[in-house]
């Protein structure tokens, strides 16, 4: 079953960044976007979330027109985890609860299945032992770990996310990304998100999308991208290269 897709997407801002966009993500699939910085990554995420409008073209969701779909339901169907950071001085259960709100009455009480709910993200995402601590206290690998904990409180269908892992140390990296896919595997939902690491791109993706030059440049899976030169074209790596085994750039030495 079809999570995500898109037809003849045109994205922007005062003028087109990309367009012709025709992706589909499957049910339980993790796509991940590559592509060089600017390509419009980052504004493909915020369009399909509805956080901004499309140019033109259609996006649809569970296989509804996205432009038919009520608010409220699109907050149940998808969670965002952007870079944005946010001031809000909440406690880290105060902030993994605000992923309920979509459920709760027009007061915003929690109800027990709420807070039975958020205590199993707590759970699963290891983060128990922060509740009381303050969210703009914590380290940046602690954060992620908490705002994911908040996106699986919707229960969505869909995860967005947006370069999850570039302000980490290699270990969030690896134990977020880790964390990430067994949820999702678990749990069920879908993830379109961006990475820079294209190593660990190459190894959580289901389906890459690279987008180079205002277009969808390729689609397909690691086994399809990784080969025959066509990251070193994606990126321009011209002095430098890299191996398509391990994922990982290589410096070019000099005497």
């Amino acid at each position: 079953m079809s999570i995500l897709s898109t037809k003849n997407l045109n994205i922007g801002y005062d003028s087109i960044i990309v367009r012709d966009i025709n992706i589909d993500i499957s049910e339980g699939e993790i796509a991940v976007l590559i592509g060089p910085n600017g390509a419009g990554k980052t504004t493909l995420l915020k369009t399909v979330s509805g956080l901004i409008s499309s140019v033109s073209g259609s996006i649809f969701l569970n296989d509804k027109d996205f432009s038919d779909i009520s608010f409220s339901e699109k907050s149940r169907l998808i969670a965002t985890v952007l870079t944005e950071k946010t001031g809000a001085n909440y406690t880290c259960e105060e902030m993994i609860s605000l992923g309920r709100y979509p459920y709760t009455n027009s007061f915003g009480s929690l109800s027990s299945e709420d807070k039975e709910i958020v205590n199993e993200a707590m759970m699963l995402t290891d983060t128990l032992d922060l509740a009381d601590k303050s969210f703009l206290k914590i380290s940046d690998g602690q954060k992620q770990r908490v705002l994911l904990a908040r996106a699986i409180c919707q229960r969505p269908k869909l995860l967005i996310l947006d370069e999850p892992t570039s302000f980490l140390d290699v270990k969030y990296k690896l134990e977020f990304l880790k964390t990430l896919k067994e949820l999702s595997r678990t749990l069920g939902f879908s993830v379109l998100m961006s990475l820079h690491e294209l190593d660990m791109a190459k190894q959580i993706s289901d389906k890459l999308i690279c987008i180079k030059d205002d277009r969808i440049d390729k689609i397909g899976s690691a086994d399809d991208i990784f080969k025959d030169g066509y990251i070193k074209d994606l990126f321009g790596i011209y002095s430098g290269d890299f191996d398509e085994k391990t994922g990982l750039g290589i410096i070019w030495h000099t005497n």
